[in-house]
């Protein structure tokens, strides 16, 4: 989570991550494909989308299509401590070579932000 209260966004211009924070960039030069829209979620406090979120990680069975055979791993959970604060949640996404793929949701005011990111190459 950045300073800022988003995630970072992608801006180095190669298809390995994707973000739903927008930030003002020349898309000419790295296109537009890194970004997505966030989701919203009503009728739940914070608290209890990210509970909703966190079991639905829970439940994701590693090895789909022969993608993230390594597993995963809840890397990092930040709660509120008051309901105008919002809730993180980092996975480590775990390839059959080894490679890790991080997931990260930021959840705050009826929203859902996403990014994910490969940290080695550039397509993935």
């Amino acid at each position: 989570m950045q300073k800022s209260g988003n995630l970072q966004a992608c801006i180095d211009g190669k298809p390995h991550c994707f973000s739903s924070t927008f930030v003002e960039v020349d898309t000419s030069k790295i296109g537009r494909d890194w970004i997505t829209k966030p989701w919203t979620y009503k009728g739940k406090s914070v608290l209890g989308a990210f509970e909703d979120l966190k079991k639905t990680v829970d439940a994701y069975p590693p090895g789909q299509g022969g993608i993230d055979e390594g597993g995963f791993k809840v890397t990092k959970v930040q709660l509120p401590n008051a309901p105008d604060e919002p809730a993180y949640l980092w996975v480590q996404f775990e390839a059959r070579q080894g490679y890790i793929d991080d997931v990260e949701f930021l959840l705050r005011d009826g929203v859902v932000q996403v990014r994910t990111t490969s940290r080695v190459g550039y397509l993935d």
